[in-house]
């Protein structure tokens, strides 16, 4: 038998070295090039980068975040995302162990969160949220749904399906119905269709009780970190501020405790009835 501790040791390195792949993603799909060739190279120098420096977070520190061949700085988000992949990876074996499906439950969700990683970080930088992720991911969300039906609370496959399709519809309904009466109040665009793309992948992987509370907690996230910005001056009302990250931190903080709070509001409303 393995130890647990070496097991959750694996995890987090399987977590670290899918980071660094979400890295070339995170370069690649806003400039629509392949995430599969050319192999990893220097942004800068281009010179190809040798698999002794291509370890996860550990590289960087050795070469103290800068090209082994130029000497530029390496962005200190490299090891940011493959550090945040592989606690992510960790928490999730940790949080599903007791589940009766936890190891498909913990690489499908893991699947979702390493999505929400990349899309987290292709919005701050560019405010866009790539389609190439968000349709597909509704597609395996739908697909994880029929082979796991507990992530939609469900038992049977076809019911796990349906309900998925069925969440992912509502997910983006309501998303679009609330960018559609933002835009006629604001009389500007308040929210792009990437975010209600986005929404509807979380229905397809959650099911819509944890979506409308990933929107409920991204919304109080939002505000809070839009209040503080323009306290600290650092944003004024007509700022751009790319709701995405706060959406992806709303889901992944549903998957963990999404199940919890629901069932005290639940406790709560039935003793006050």
């Amino acid at each position: 038998m393995i130890p647990e501790i070496m097991i959750k040791i694996i995890i987090f390195a399987y977590g670290l070295c899918v980071g660094s792949f979400l890295n070339v993603c995170i370069y690649r799909i806003p400039k629509r090039k392949s995430i599969a060739f050319p192999a990893s190279h220097c942004p800068k120098c281009k010179a190809k980068i040798p698999w002794y420096y291509n370890v996860p977070v550990i590289s960087y520190v050795v070469l103290r975040g800068k090209c082994s061949n130029c000497k530029e700085n390496i962005s200190i988000c490299y090891p940011i995302v493959e550090f945040i992949t592989g606690l992510s990876a960790l928490a999730l074996y940790i949080h599903f162990q007791t589940s009766e499906h936890n190891i498909l439950l913990a690489v499908f969700y893991f699947i979702f969160v390493a999505a929400l990683i990349v899309i987290t970080t292709i919005d701050l930088r560019y405010y866009i949220i790539p389609d190439v992720i968000s349709l597909p991911g509704i597609i395996l969300g739908m697909i994880f749904s029929f082979i796991v039906p507990e992530m939609q609370g469900e038992l049977e496959p076809l019911n796990g399906l349906l309900f998925s399709f069925v969440s992912a519809l509502s997910g983006g309904g309501i998303l679009l119905m609330v960018a559609l009466i933002g835009t006629w109040i604001f009389k500007k665009e308040a929210m792009g269709m990437g975010d209600i793309k986005l929404v509807a992948m979380f229905g397809a992987f959650i099911g819509i009780k944890l979506t409308l509370l990933s929107i409920f907690f991204s919304s109080v996230l939002g505000s809070i970190a839009g209040v503080s910005f323009m306290l600290l001056g650092k944003a004024k009302m007509q700022s751009r501020i790319p709701f995405g990250p706060y959406l992806a931190a709303g889901a992944v903080i549903s998957i963990f405790y999404g199940s919890f709070v629901i069932s005290k509001y639940i406790a709560f409303v039935t003793r006050g009835m």
